[in-house]
């Protein structure tokens, strides 16, 4: 004969708590306190989610150069309101040669990259291209240093928009780009492998030639790597031959 199962619930919960009550336990305790007379705390709205990145402006840019750099040089360029100096490109817009880097070098005033130990540099390698500074077109992406020293990630988009109209409004048909932020800008890559990898652009009729290598400071930095881009130019002076 089994157990008896006809139980009466409320009966056999009453004699535990009054078990329990016997034992000495009358109230209920956790690790810590809780409001349980206090009323629900409705549910926070979820915050949304931040921007991945500044959306590259649609907006067009002037045509012709002196337009293009008055607007580049104006108010509404999207490093105008960055503090500092601005650093306006130096040489001739229809160079054959044009030089880009990210940002001006420290304290920059005959133009982008002529400061210190990277403009020496510099010279010396226009001087081994055969040209100097009066013979090439020398720009950067900022026409002013961040304080940061490099330009905000999720801007490096709409900077690589407006590289591209320069290529485009210029006469270059060779193109050196140093550093990989530069390069970032221009073809949306984070990767090393595509230094020194000759590209060529097309914009109407003309056929520019396109390379990226380190940046001058970061030879002035490592030195061992002067071989890598004297590699990576002679590969670009041979480009369009």
């Amino acid at each position: 004969m089994g157990a008896d199962t006809d139980h009466r619930w409320h009966d056999v919960a009453a004699s535990a708590l009054e078990w329990w009550a016997d034992a000495g336990v009358d109230q209920l305790v956790e690790e810590t306190a809780g409001g349980w007379i206090a009323p629900p705390v409705p549910a926070m709205a979820a915050a949304p989610a931040a921007p991945s990145a500044i959306p590259v402006s649609d907006s067009p840019l002037p045509g012709d150069w002196a337009s293009y750099i008055a607007w580049r040089l104006g108010p509404d360029a999207p490093d105008a309101a960055w503090p500092g100096r601005v650093v306006p490109p130096s040489g001739p817009v229809d160079a054959e040669w044009l030089i880009l880097s990210d940002v001006p070098e420290g304290e920059d005033v005959d133009g982008p990259l002529s400061s210190g130990a990277v403009g020496r540099l510099t010279d010396n390698i226009l001087a081994a291209i055969g040209i100097d500074r009066a013979t090439a077109h020398i720009a950067t992406l900022a026409v002013k240093a961040p304080a940061t020293g490099q330009i905000p990630a999720e801007q490096l988009p709409e900077f690589g928009r407006i590289a591209h109209h320069l290529l485009a409004i210029s006469g270059a048909r060779r193109v050196l780009v140093f550093g990989q932020a530069t390069s970032r800008a221009l073809f949306g890559i984070n990767d090393r492998a595509e230094r020194g990898r000759l590209r060529a652009v097309n914009h109407d009729a003309r056929k520019l030639a396109v390379v990226a290598t380190h940046a001058p400071r970061f030879m002035v930095e490592r030195p061992r790597v002067k071989g890598e881009v004297w590699r990576d130019i002679q590969s670009l002076m041979r480009g369009l031959q």
